[in-house]
């Protein structure tokens, strides 16, 4: 009778602190997942991408080119209608 008392009595608990348990994990596997994509924002965005020139220093600066290769969809095709009168 006792063994009934302690499981009725650990799945009371259960019931009530997974939740708790569950909600603080949730916020700091949120929160670290949102310092690593912040972080690697910052640091793949180009904060340093530039340098600092002194008066008098020549700057290249190159355009990309744009490298699509997307197929446009083909040519165009025109279908006449048959006429099945014959």
């Amino acid at each position: 009778m006792t063994a009934l008392l302690y499981i009725v009595l650990g799945i009371i608990v259960a019931y009530y602190l997974v939740p708790i348990i569950t909600r603080f994990l949730l916020i700091y596997f949120f929160k670290r997942w949102s310092d690593k994509m912040k972080k690697n924002f910052f640091k793949d965005n180009g904060q340093n991408k530039y340098q600092e020139h002194k008066d008098g220093d020549t700057v290249i600066q190159y355009k990309r080119e744009k490298t699509t290769n997307s197929d446009p969809g083909g040519e165009y095709v025109d279908f006449e209608d048959l006429n099945d009168n014959t």
